[in-house]
């Protein structure tokens, strides 16, 4: 658990050919865990292991994922009205 101790810390693993990221995240300092794919194109959110991350971003476009989870911006995604970040 040392290697995820702070908020931001993150591991990158594969479980059964499934990339997983494990980050310890948000205001309340829990462990979440999830596949490693930005849901627009599937690029990794994150590369290696790293420590005090304050977001994730997928480098192919740019969507930024908060340490929840949760989709914080899509670039080039402003415009459809029905564009769900939630």
């Amino acid at each position: 658990m040392s290697q995820l101790s702070g908020t931001g810390d993150h591991v990158v693993a594969d479980i059964a050919d499934v990339p997983i990221l494990v980050v310890r995240g948000g205001n309340d300092g829990r462990l979440r865990g999830f596949i490693n794919a930005c849901r627009h194109r599937a690029g990794p959110l994150a590369t290696c292991d790293g420590r005090g991350a304050k977001a994730l971003r997928c480098h192919y476009h740019g969507w930024t994922y908060g340490l929840d989870g949760a989709l914080k911006a899509a670039t080039e995604m402003q415009e459809p009205a029905d564009f769900d970040t939630h």
